[in-house]
């Protein structure tokens, strides 16, 4: 009772502030994800593989005054009680209690000509440690972002960030709260640097640096070139923990596309030894993460960017009578570990209205994993936007 009475205050304290601002713009979604496997016992579409969740988001932005916005984010998060018939595990949240979250409450301010900072909870974007875009709800961090452009054809950017939306949930000593599941991001915070420019014709080229306070630094260098059709990528990265041995490793892209349709073909290798992994530095799983190498598997994280790994992808995106089609595969081999892996993915979404309906089959064969036996996954998306 006590949390639901200073919810109400809250929406009543926030309703008489936005009386006196100018709404900007809204928006929002309502999704459902379901998810099954047949590692578990040889059999798809039964409980204790199966995973599901429903969300309802909610996003106002608001100006303050000229060169001011203030962005607010809700999202809601339930099972409706599927855990007691259809599904066993959440995509979200590690609990299947209902959840309330404030995600995303920021101060947009340009601070001069050109130059713009977001203070506050917020969605962080850079190539390697970045807010997730694979589960039903972000992860979002506190922090401030800067952005300048003064610069011709190049931007400068830097960040800090204090915490993070923690996906880890126990039901034993946690306690759910409004604002939702945040803890520090690892011991002390992170904060990286970071330049895009596009002053040399047809290449785009990203310089980055991070550190994770008593945790390991990180650089990442990407070049792009697009000519024609065709866009070539080239990527390296190097990690360095306080306690372990660093690791570096590269990643190559070759694209070709058409009006309809695309196809890419990409490698990558990682250094001999390394004890973490070149992975997303926000993402919720640590070094099994998703990577953003040009080479990460669709569903199978944790492996291209690993110690002494070698990666091969292919990949054919196609869009045929509003149908988006897309074909997945990535495959890794690693002499120190002994463990290879591969990933299929198959693909198909499209657009009724408002909503995106999206289905999914992935093939996955790793040797750490099943008795190193392959297992399949179906996957069905439903998101509905309001616009």
């Amino acid at each position: 009772m006590k949390n639901y009475l200073k919810l109400m205050l809250s929406v009543l304290l926030l309703s008489s502030t936005l009386s006196a601002l100018e709404i900007s713009s809204y928006s929002g979604d309502a999704r459902f994800y379901y998810g099954t496997a047949d590692s578990y016992n040889d059999e798809l579409f039964k409980q204790e593989g199966a995973s599901g969740q429903f969300a309802l988001a909610l996003d106002l932005d608001l100006n303050v005054s000229e060169g001011v916005a203030l962005n607010f984010g809700t999202t809601l998060l339930t099972t409706l009680g599927l855990e007691n018939s259809l599904i066993t595990y959440p995509f979200a949240g590690s609990t299947t209690k209902n959840q309330l979250w404030l995600d995303e409450v920021n101060l947009e301010i340009e601070l001069i000509k050109d130059t713009e900072v977001t203070i506050g909870r917020q969605y962080l974007s850079s190539p390697l440690l970045y807010s997730i875009d694979w589960n039903i709800v972000s992860n979002a961090m506190d922090g401030a972002y800067i952005v300048d452009t003064h610069l011709p054809k190049t931007k400068v950017m830097g960040f800090w960030i204090g915490r993070e939306w923690s996906n880890d949930y126990n039901a034993t000593v946690d306690e759910l709260n409004f604002a939702g599941n945040f803890r520090t991001f690892r011991e002390k915070g992170a904060y990286g640097v970071g330049l895009q420019t596009e002053l040399i014709p047809t290449v785009t080229a990203d310089f980055w640096y991070y550190d994770v306070m008593n945790d390991s630094s990180a650089l990442w260098l990407q070049l792009e070139s697009d000519l024609k059709n065709f866009n070539l990528g080239a990527q390296f990265s190097s990690r360095s923990p306080e306690q372990g041995d660093s690791i570096s490793g590269y990643a190559l892209r070759a694209k070709y596309s058409q009006d309809f349709y695309s196809i890419d073909a990409s490698f990558s290798q990682m250094s001999k030894d390394g004890s973490v992994n070149i992975v997303n530095l926000a993402g919720v799983y640590g070094d099994g993460s998703k990577s953003p190498l040009y080479t990460e598997a669709w569903w199978n994280w944790g492996y291209v960017g690993s110690a002494d790994t070698i990666s091969y992808a292919l990949k054919t995106e196609a869009t045929i009578r509003d149908i988006y089609l897309g074909v997945y595969l990535t495959q890794t081999t690693n002499s120190s570990s002994d463990i290879d892996t591969r990933d299929i993915t198959l693909s198909a979404n499209t657009d009724v209205d408002n909503l995106n309906i999206m289905a999914v089959y992935i093939y996955i064969k790793r040797d750490d994993y099943n008795n190193a036996n392959g297992y399949n996954t179906l996957q069905g998306y439903l998101t509905y936007s309001f616009k």
